[in-house]
C-alpha cells in the first residue's frame, strides 16, 4: 500500500488519519453529497384575482346577408326563403317572376307585332314597376338576414 501525503504541507500521513499531524489540515476525503433533486419553482400567488374558466362556445347559425341578396338576385324570393321567411319568399316568387316574364313577353310582342305608342308606354311602365319590385325584394332579403342575425345574437334563438 502506498503512503499518503498531506496536500497542504507534504508530510507523510498515518493510515486512516482524517487530519494532518503536522499542519492540522482536514484531509478526509469529501463525503459524497447526494444530488439535490430539481425543484420546480413554486408558483407565486398572483396579485390579480384568477379569471373564471372560459364559458363554453356556442355555435350560432347566422345567415349571410350577401348570400340572401345574391339568391334573390338569381331567383326572386329565394333569399327570403333562405332566411326562413318561406311564405313571404313564395309569394314574391309566384308573383314577381310571372310579372317579370309577362313584361318581357308583352314588351317583345309590342315591338314585333303590334307597335302602338300607348301599348309600348304601358309595357315600359309595367317593366319599370317590375324592375323596382325586383330591386326591393333583393334589398328586403338582405335586410331580413341582418335582422335575423341581430335578433339571434341578442336572444340566442332564431327569430322565426
Amino acid at each position: 500500500m502506498s503512503a499518503r501525503y498531506c496536500p497542504y504541507c507534504g508530510s507523510v500521513l498515518p493510515p486512516g488519519a482524517a487530519f494532518c499531524p503536522v499542519c492540522g489540515a482536514n484531509i478526509a476525503p469529501p463525503e459524497a453529497v447526494p444530488p439535490v433533486p430539481y425543484a420546480r419553482p413554486t408558483q407565486q400567488p398572483s396579485p390579480v384575482a384568477p379569471s373564471p374558466p372560459p364559458s363554453p362556445t356556442i355555435m350560432i347559425d347566422t345567415k349571410s346577408p350577401e348570400l340572401a341578396a345574391i339568391l334573390s338576385l338569381i331567383i326572386a324570393g329565394l333569399g327570403q326563403i333562405y332566411v326562413g321567411r318561406i311564405l313571404r319568399g313564395l309569394i314574391i316568387m309566384f308573383v314577381l317572376v310571372p310579372l317579370l316574364w309577362g313584361s318581357i313577353v308583352l314588351g317583345a310582342f309590342m315591338l314585333i307585332f303590334a307597335f302602338c305608342v300607348a301599348r309600348f308606354i304601358f309595357s315600359v311602365v309595367f317593366a319599370l314597376i317590375t324592375f323596382v319590385v325586383w330591386i326591393w325584394q333583393i334589398i328586403d332579403a338582405y335586410e331580413l338576414a341582418k335582422q335575423y342575425n341581430s335578433i339571434l345574437m341578442a336572444t340566442g334563438r332564431p327569430p322565426w
